[in-house]
Order: structure tokens, then C-alpha cells, then sequence
């Protein structure tokens, strides 16, 4: 009976005295790109929206700005998809790598018997 008491009172003053965590992820600092393609239509919409509710003599400037926007965004997501394929290829080489391995070691297994 005493041990359950103190395991209780034990259990109780440390479930008293944590802190509530962040609930929230934070972000490392790591800028991640949305690699959908509907990205490309929502912009181009929001490009139109824009240009509509402008005066005609600002709308080149804007134009460009946003079309300079769009190229850069675009530019980004070329780059992180050639970093996705060039990890998914090194990946897929590790794996072979590690099949070939497999392999060798289970035939000179069945071999030495």
C-alpha cells in the first residue's frame, strides 16, 4: 500500500510540475516550395485580378513585376525538383547496392554447404 502511494504522489507532483509543449510546429529556417502544379494556375488568376483592378498606366510596371515573380518562383521549384530527383536517385542506387550485397552473401552461403 505504500509503495502505490508513493508512486502516486510521485507520478501527480511530476505531472504537476510539466510544462504545457508547443503545440505548434516551428520552421527550421527551411523554405519549402508547393510542388502542385494548380500553383501555376492560382497565380496566373491572381496575376489577371491584379492587372483588372489597376489604373492601364501602372499596369506595365506591375506587369512586369509580376511576371519577374512568377519566373522566379518557377525557377525555384525546378530547382527543388531536380534535388528530389537526385535524391530519389541516390537512393534507388543505395538500394541496389544493398540487393547486390544480399545477393552475393546468400550464394556463398548456399555455396560453402
Amino acid at each position: 500500500m505504500r509503495k502505490l502511494l508513493l508512486f502516486l504522489v510521485l507520478f501527480m507532483s511530476v505531472q504537476g510540475l510539466t510544462q504545457p509543449g508547443d503545440s505548434m510546429k516551428k520552421n527550421r529556417g527551411e523554405d519549402k516550395l508547393i510542388s502542385d502544379d494548380s500553383i501555376f494556375v492560382k497565380l496566373e488568376k491572381f496575376k489577371d485580378s491584379v492587372l483588372n483592378t489597376i489604373h492601364a498606366s501602372d499596369s506595365f510596371t506591375i506587369n512586369e513585376n509580376i511576371n519577374r515573380n512568377v519566373t522566379g518562383i518557377m525557377e525555384l521549384q525546378k530547382k527543388q525538383r531536380v534535388k528530389e530527383k537526385r535524391g530519389a536517385m541516390i537512393r534507388i542506387g543505395i538500394g541496389i547496392a544493398f540487393l547486390i550485397i544480399l545477393i552475393i552473401g546468400l550464394r556463398r552461403k548456399t555455396t560453402k554447404k
